[in-house]
């Protein structure tokens, strides 16, 4: 599909920042720049044509995700970026409904459509309910009425044989409903093909509403808005061969995470601390050796121990970094003082990779991924990367 304008500026707000990274990495083809900052300070000094903003809300209060949501909004705008997608879970946690209503706010858009279908996860929406392969939270969940009760007016469910009728069909519902009071629109998708159709539609509508979705929606709007000249294709740059170490944090406590952990561990024997241990003797034999670091994020003051691990010294040799879990992503930031992600490409789908800005890991690689993405393979192919072995590379 057609080319945009060179001076696209997009702007994206997250509620996580591994959603943030993994939606925004689907804008970076063409070699067009994307950044991930948490921080509202630092978006002013972003010069990425894309930029996603993480609020770090997911777990939050209702007030507290639109109160944060909004300010994110008007910080993004101000910088000269559009808001024009919010990334909602994929599999309907938090407080979708303040982060759309809080957005239309701050924006002053009217209306949104929403479709935070995720197929390439199995996770997808069938009758406004989510329907997934391994994720059975809110799978009873009706999204139109929950939006509802969180704060939206007159939510409208579009089904999937509307989707799949023609998009002329779906044109027509959806403008019949924006002509009325209709604030929000719920549309189910069940693949990628869905999406596609979904996201081509909508941009015959005028004016455009808000796009909300999981990485799912959003790789279709990427695709529409794809430089010309340059096909849709997983580009990941060579690596330089580095000898030190890998960190591996994980936080996560999901099963898949569970099984990617067992995996790597019985494969590669990697140096085991926990945050409540501050094992610092193993961590400084692990990195003068250029070991694999696990260190398993126990949430019991992590910020503390984290700070007490990871000191300033060991940066320069570190090979990469990797965090599983958007608390856990949030919190190896945070204690870096990282002030941006500059994004560069995906190891492999969910898990994007990029270079840190700012603090005292400045310069370093990270990669990062949410609790319930990947395979069993996941954390291999990610030291593989790291280490500049392509044979593992997607």
């Amino acid at each position: 599909m057609g080319g945009m304008a060179q001076d696209f500026n997009f702007g994206i707000v997250a509620d996580d920042l591994t959603g943030a990274c993994d939606t925004a990495i689907k804008f970076s083809k063409g070699n067009r720049a994307v950044a991930v900052t948490h921080r509202l300070g630092s978006i002013a000094l972003q010069s990425s044509s894309v930029l996603a903003v993480s609020t770090n809300s997911r777990n939050d209060e209702f007030s507290t995700v639109f109160s944060r949501t909004v300010d994110a909004c008007a910080a993004t705008e101000a910088s000269g970026r559009c808001v024009s997608y919010v990334k909602i879970d994929s599999a309907l946690r938090g407080y979708p409904g303040a982060q759309v209503g809080a957005t239309l706010q701050a924006t002053g858009r009217s209306s949104a459509i929403i479709s935070p279908a995720l197929p390439s996860h199995g996770r997808r929406l069938v009758a406004g309910r989510l329907e997934s392969d391994s994720c059975a939270e809110n799978k009873n969940m009706h999204l139109p009425t929950a939006l509802e009760d969180q704060g939206l007016h007159s939510v409208l469910h579009i089904g999937q044989k509307c989707v799949r009728g023609g998009g002329s069909n779906l044109l027509r519902r959806l403008q019949d409903a924006l002509q009325g009071a209709v604030q929000a629109i719920v549309i189910d998708a069940s693949c990628d093909e869905d999406l596609k159709n979904i996201v081509a539609v909508c941009q015959c509508l005028q004016p455009m509403p808000l796009l909300v979705g999981s990485a799912g929606l959003a790789g279709q709007v990427a695709a529409f808005h794809e430089p010309q000249g340059h096909e849709m294709r997983n580009k990941v740059p060579s690596m330089p061969r580095s000898n030190g170490s890998c960190i591996f944090f994980v936080g996560s406590d999901h099963p898949t995470t569970v099984q990617q952990l067992d995996r790597f561990i019985s494969e590669r024997d990697p140096v085991m601390i926990d945050t409540d241990s501050r094992d610092l003797r193993s961590v400084e034999s692990g990195l003068q050796s250029g070991e694999d670091l696990v260190i398993r994020i126990l949430w019991d003051k992590p910020e503390e121990a984290l700070t007490e691990i990871i000191g300033s010294d060991h940066w320069p040799g570190i090979a990469g970094v990797f965090a599983c879990g958007g608390d856990t992503a949030q919190l190896v930031c945070d204690v870096l003082d990282v002030q941006a992600i500059n994004l560069k490409g995906e190891i492999q789908p969910g898990v994007p990779w990029g270079v840190l800005m700012g603090g005292i890991a400045d310069g370093c690689h990270i990669s990062m991924k949410s609790g319930g993405f990947g395979d069993e393979l996941t954390l291999e192919r990610v030291r593989q990367f790291f280490y500049g072995q392509p044979s593992c590379r997607v």
